[in-house]
């Protein structure tokens, strides 16, 4: 948290997603930042601020680790041209389900998303994976 305190401050957010992608072992995760550009139909730059506030749910994510260890045979094993599985993601992928307990700013407007998979940053997500949150 105190990273990406100080990413606000900074406007680089990268070291942060790094870290966030480090903590795998917290039943608390909290999400914030600007992260999604949907709203910027112009040119999709600007991303809205938002937060959530999540509290793991132990026996969903259990039964769902078995997806995430199986997702990175599952694109190796895609009917597509290998030059189009030329990149590997980070052997670190995370799947888990979480309660939400707090939305606020962009999250919190209009419906409610049921997943989101971060961070978006390309270069920690080939090093790291992505971290696949399934919201309840």
């Amino acid at each position: 948290l105190t990273m990406r305190a100080d990413a606000f401050l900074t406007d680089d957010y990268q070291p942060s997603d790094y870290a966030w992608m480090d903590v795998t072992d917290s039943v608390v995760d909290v999400i914030i930042g600007p992260i999604e550009t949907y709203e910027d139909r112009l040119f999709g730059y600007k991303a809205g601020f938002e937060a959530y506030v999540l509290v793991k749910d132990l026996e969903w994510s259990e039964r769902l680790a078995i997806y995430a260890e199986t997702l990175p045979a599952l694109q190796r094993g895609l009917p597509v041209a290998d030059e189009y599985k030329a990149e590997e993601p980070g052997a670190e992928a995370q799947l888990n389900a979480y309660d939400i307990v707090y939305y606020a700013g962009h999250s919190n407007a209009g419906s409610k998303t049921i997943a989101v998979n971060l961070p978006n940053d390309e270069e920690v997500q080939l090093e790291k994976g992505t971290r696949r949150s399934q919201l309840k």
